[in-house]
């Protein structure tokens, strides 16, 4: 077996989630079968996966936990750095903003090795990057990354308690009901794990997004500005459904639509366009906005739509 000891930023942690910040690509599933099977030792005796760790604690691994961040970054380029780097929109000792792109997961996995998460582990090398938040794989825009413990856990909580203020960006097809509207619908998670979907649902819970339009083409398509104003998985994809405008290229909330010959709708118009955290955080720099991908840019062009008419 291996070891790793407990660093001071991690005193006061729970196990698992030490390991999963230590070794990416690590799963909380495998740490806690290697915690029941005693492959995972904390000070040489069996622990629980829940155990809380403090600083100076020897931790011994399976060796393959050091061969899976190996096996990262030889999943990673040079390419992947660049991308990284051009799409960095800020960064200062406390964290780092990133445009994440289309299609990359956030959290690596078995499945996933190329993931933001991982690709901050490998390429950034002097501080450790921490999620504050999420977007789904299929969603473009503002990530915020902690570069230290405090700083994270003040950022996820400004999150859970509406310190921040989250505009996102989508293009739905639908007739919309009204140009600004509240769309207040309980969800709820429903399915097995891995088919998991959100529903509406009388006994889910309390969810309220706002939306206006910005612009049009036609009757049935609209550029929309959406804010959650609470923070459900899928909230905002649910939500623009249930009011009979689903975002095109949404494949598990919405349906191919008459768009298809001249729009392409093999991914999803969602957009995370800006996030500005209240001041009372006190980071140097409180507001953030994500420039929107190909995909968008060539569907603006196509209905002459351009970006400052978000103030008009």
């Amino acid at each position: 077996m291996e070891k790793t000891v407990v660093s001071n930023e991690y005193d006061g942690t729970r196990l698992d989630k030490f390991l999963q910040a230590e070794f990416k690509g690590i799963t909380f599933t495998q740490v806690q079968k290697l915690c029941r099977k005693g492959n995972i030792r904390l000070n040489g005796s069996r622990v629980k996966a829940n155990a809380i760790v403090s600083e100076g604690q020897e931790v011994r691994v399976p060796p393959f936990f050091y061969n899976q961040v190996e096996e990262i970054k030889q999943n990673l380029s040079n390419q992947d750095e660049k991308l990284l780097q051009e799409n960095t929109i800020y960064r200062d000792e406390n964290i780092i903003v990133i445009n994440k792109l289309y299609g990359i997961p956030v959290q690596g996995g078995e499945k996933h090795l190329k993931s933001l998460d991982n690709m901050l582990k490998v390429f950034i090398t002097d501080k450790k990057a921490r999620l504050t938040h999420r977007l789904d794989r299929d969603t473009t825009g503002c990530l915020v990354f902690a570069l230290n413990r405090p700083v994270s856990a003040k950022i996820a909580e400004a999150f859970k308690t509406r310190l921040v203020h989250k505009k996102y960006w989508a293009i739905v097809q639908g007739r919309l009901p009204e140009l600004e509207g509240e769309i207040k619908i309980p969800l709820k998670k429903v399915g097995k794990d891995g088919e998991q979907r959100m529903v509406a649902s009388i006994d889910g819970k309390h969810a309220i997004t706002h939306y206006r339009k910005i612009a049009s083409a036609g009757k049935d398509i609209h550029w929309l500005e959406v804010s959650p104003l609470t923070g459900r998985t899928h909230q905002i994809r649910v939500h623009l459904a249930e009011l009979g405008t689903p975002i095109i290229g949404d494949k598990k909330y919405g349906e191919e639509t008459e768009l298809s010959g001249y729009i392409s709708q093999e991914k999803m118009f969602l957009h995370a366009r800006e996030l500005e955290f209240d001041k009372s955080l006190n980071l140097k720099q409180n507001q953030f906005i994500a420039d929107i991908p190909k995909h968008f840019k060539d569907v603006f062009k196509l209905f002459d739509w351009y970006e400052k008419q978000v103030e008009e």
